[in-house]
């Protein structure tokens, strides 16, 4: 009788979860995948697992992480090859083409498209050919060559219409060429473009899609230098991602699947017992090695302690100011070619320094400077003297700052107690675990999970006092 709940219960969640998906219900579907991929997995039920493991790549990959994206939709493949399924392998192998695309990874991109064309013939074929003419574009447009993925689009889009696979078939050729254009610099037809993908996505309410037109309206109209415009699509394409892609309630969806895989971790690092065992002979020269290196390192940790104290009285400072202060002007740019007025100077500044408080802004994995002089409506090297004048500093080193004094809020607050370091870094702004840490130390000058160590050890002391 519990062997057949269980089952009810892997297939109660994936359905749901798969209603959520139809109503374009994002959030709320990725709830259900990764309740349903846990189940599944508990039940051993490698259909469902595959899945809810193919669905969890494709919104993770929406919501832009692109390690969570590679990391499901191979579960989901080695799932695939187990059950034969090939339906199921041309699924992930156009999925693995598309993140590596995202990801600038031609050749990994160009080894699952060769792949993808040697299985066999498939149940839809229609779909198939579809797809691989859409795979063989986006390989075209990772490579710059942009004059062949539109081509290459424009065939997948005809193919749509010949074989009346629907609107939103259509609609996806449409809007990649559109995105095309703005690459290409032609402006004015990417404008015409996006108006008419806009208006069919609002017709089908794609919301995935409507996005997509707002960005490349305002990346036209940023192009054609009507910043009206521009900053109108853009504020429209920010809210409705907002409304979309709730950003809060995605990292705790997130870090649900991460303490789901830090428990399985755990269950097999817990079998390698008996190999510990094993080498309990080595005990005395770790305990040795153990106390020489707490005592070598003494001094750094008094150190460490004394930076976790002062960030922390900044925080509380910054909590109550409710703003920063500005930094003072030491050191003046060099290139007088990018000469300013001083008030044009100080307004520039406000507004770059209104995008870096920002976190929804400089969490995007892919903000850079060029974006910054975007949405501050200036060019890269007006931008670049500014922030070298004022900040006294380079872009990249204050956007870390930013970052990891957004990190360091949460790796401090008990509200984020359940998250991991890796929901935290994603959630600031940064692909992977290395840059993190390199960009953490830079900073802070140790790692966070030192810092984080530090902070609770000395909150415990307080508390005890």
């Amino acid at each position: 009788m519990s062997c057949t709940n269980k089952v009810y219960d892997a297939e109660k969640l994936t359905s749901i979860a798969d209603s959520c998906y139809k109503a374009d219900n994002s959030l709320q579907a990725l709830q259900y995948y990764i309740k349903g991929f846990i189940a599944a997995r508990k039940e051993s039920n490698d259909y469902l697992a595959m899945r809810c493991a193919g669905h969890i790549s494709i919104l993770y990959n929406s919501f832009g992480n692109v390690d969570g994206s590679l990391q499901y939709n191979k579960l989901g493949y080695d799932l695939a090859i187990k059950l034969a399924d090939d339906d199921a392998k041309s699924s992930f192998l156009s999925n693995y083409v598309t993140y590596c695309c995202n990801n600038k990874d031609s050749v990994n991109a160009r080894k699952y498209y060769a792949e993808l064309l040697r299985l066999p013939v498939h149940r839809d074929k229609q779909k198939y050919e579809y797809f691989c003419l859409y795979e063989y574009a986006r390989i075209m447009k990772c490579v710059g060559n942009y004059s062949e993925a539109q081509n290459v689009h424009g065939q997948a889009l005809e193919y749509a219409r010949k074989n009346k696979m629907g609107a939103v078939y259509i609609l996806f050729q449409n809007s990649e060429i559109g995105n095309l254009m703005v690459l290409q610099h032609k402006y004015d037809k990417a404008v015409i473009i996006g108006i008419s993908c806009l208006a069919e996505a609002l017709r089908l309410n794609y919301k995935e899609l409507i996005l997509n037109s707002y960005k490349m309206l305002a990346d036209a109209y940023v192009g054609l230098g009507e910043k009206d415009e521009a900053y109108e699509y853009l504020e429209k394409y920010h809210k409705q991602s907002t409304g979309v892609y709730n950003m809060t309630k995605y990292f705790s969806l997130q870090n649900d699947l991460y303490q789901y895989e830090n428990v399985e971790h755990e269950r097999r690092v817990s079998n390698l017992v008996i190999v510990i065992i094993l080498i309990t002979a080595m005990a005395g020269v770790l305990v040795f090695l153990l106390f020489v290196i707490i005592f070598k390192n003494q001094a750094l940790r008094k150190a460490q302690v004394i930076v976790v104290n002062k960030d922390q009285e900044i925080l509380k400072l910054e909590q109550k100011n409710n703003n920063l202060s500005e930094a003072v002007d030491n050191q003046l740019s060099r290139n007088t070619s990018y000469a300013m007025p001083v008030d044009q100077k100080d307004e520039l500044f406000m507004k770059i320094k209104s995008i870096f408080d920002d976190l929804y802004i400089i969490s995007d994995v892919d903000f850079n400077i060029n974006k910054m002089a975007e949405y501050v409506g200036s060019n890269v090297k007006y931008v670049s003297v500014v922030i070298n004048e004022k900040f006294g500093k380079g872009f990249k080193v204050i956007l870390n700052e930013y970052r990891v004094k957004q990190a360091c809020k949460m790796l401090s607050d008990d509200n984020y107690d359940r998250f991991t370091i890796k929901t935290i870094f994603e959630s600031v702004g940064y692909r992977n675990a290395a840059s993190f840490n390199r960009a953490f130390k830079s900073v802070m000058g140790m790692t966070p999970s030192t810092y984080q160590k530090i902070y609770r050890h000395e909150a415990d002391a307080d508390i005890e006092e």
